[in-house]
């Protein structure tokens, strides 16, 4: 699940982030209202995490911003010690849920869930071929048969199959699925993805994650595959697989 965190302040939306991104969602941060209001039209996200204030506009202008241009994705607005007419301007405004800082990670956390099981129910379910990834439940199958995945593991495949025939490079895999704009040194990228496709297609007629060399990967449903490839790393320029901390 993508989540964009829309707040100025350093030190709460770090908290906010580690949190979230040890819970396993991949988390897009905007420090300003200009460069949130960029993203969240840009970026398709699953919830929009909203501070307020915000440097130079309201949350709440924000919000009705956003409503106005017809973005869709919920909103879960937060500021510290808000009164009762705030938070009722703010859900008034535009908002689907309010916070009142400080508020515990897992009462946010059981918000998100809510709120993505009242709005993205069509989304609740994505299904490339017979592979399906229930994401309320967090499960993923191909066929009858149940796949384990580690939580990075889940999220890289959430992000290829939210956009399925797209060739993802690995600049755009690390800032989607390990929250960072640089690309690592290391191969940990293409060792991910060979874990994940060793998962995904081991003894499969169609195999799904493929590798566009010089460009990055794609996970697209063809009935004609290309030759099945080892599960070694076989990105645009890796190595040999290797150990890496995933």
């Amino acid at each position: 699940m993508r989540l964009l965190l829309i707040d100025d302040e350093d030190e709460f939306s770090g908290f906010l982030e580690s949190g979230l991104t040890r819970w396993g969602y991949a988390v897009g941060i905007a420090r300003c209202e200009s460069a949130g209001e960029q993203m969240a039209q840009a970026v398709s996200y699953d919830v929009i995490l909203l501070g307020q204030p915000l440097p130079n506009r309201s949350g709440l202008v924000l919000c009705r911003l956003l409503r106005a241009r017809n973005v869709k994705t919920p909103i879960i607005m937060f500021s510290p010690g808000s009164t009762l007419q705030e938070r009722i301007a703010g859900l008034d405004g535009g908002a689907d849920d309010y916070l009142d800082e400080p508020f515990a990670l897992e009462e946010l956390l059981a918000k998100i869930r809510a709120l993505f099981r009242r709005h993205a129910a069509e989304l609740a379910q994505l299904q490339i071929g017979d592979l399906v990834l229930d994401r309320a439940r967090r499960r993923a199958r191909r066929g009858d048969k149940e796949i384990e995945l580690t939580q990075r593991e889940y999220t890289l495949l959430e992000c290829f199959m939210t956009r399925p025939g797209e060739v993802l490079s690995r600049t755009v895999l690390a800032g989607d699925v390990w929250n960072t704009n640089l690309e690592f040194e290391s191969n940990v990228i293409d060792v991910t993805v060979a874990k994940l496709r060793h998962k995904i297609d081991r003894g499969a007629q169609v195999r799904l994650i493929q590798t566009v060399r010089g460009h990055g990967y794609m996970l697209a449903w063809e009935e004609e595959s290309p030759p099945e490839e080892p599960d070694s790393v076989d990105s645009d320029g890796g190595g040999p697989a290797g150990p890496a901390e995933v």
